[in-house]
């Protein structure tokens, strides 16, 4: 990784510790390491899906959404955030981006909690609705 980035994630995972410490809910505090880890984690998955993100703040909005899920134990949730990361921007791909960041997090949150934690069918559910989504051609909110 070169220096460059390494510093953007720096200066990222300082940020998200940061604001962890102020508003955490619940007692899912990652680790410095953890947080550092899931957004390289993020940016494998940008590339991956042939994604930017110019504004950022989209991890720190994941997190805050599943920190405080009664599915996901502290031991297993940066694993579990490493799924939901590549769940997220694989879904703003399937979607075409018409449904927009803050519905497709609450959206998959409200998947994993009647999923009882199961990442792979909270991933189908959303999928579903993607796929709907796209062969309507317009987003409608989903109940």
């Amino acid at each position: 990784m070169n220096l460059l980035k390494e510093n953007a994630i720096e200066k990222e995972t300082d940020h998200i510790l940061e604001n962890m410490q102020n508003n955490h809910k619940t007692g899912l505090l990652l680790t410095r390491e953890e947080v550092f880890q899931l957004c390289e984690k993020r940016n494998e998955v940008l590339v991956q899906c042939e994604r930017l993100e110019l504004n950022g703040g989209i991890m720190e909005q994941l997190i805050d959404t599943f920190i405080d899920c009664p599915y996901i134990t502290r031991d297993e949730f940066a694993d579990v955030m490493e799924e939901v990361i590549e769940v997220f921007y694989t879904m703003k791909n399937e979607c075409s981006d018409l449904i927009d960041d803050q519905h497709l997090m609450h959206y998959m949150r409200k998947q994993l909690d009647e999923c009882h934690g199961v990442i792979v069918m909270m991933s189908d559910a959303v999928n579903e609705y993607c796929r709907k989504t796209v062969e309507k051609g317009i987003y409608e909110p989903a109940e």
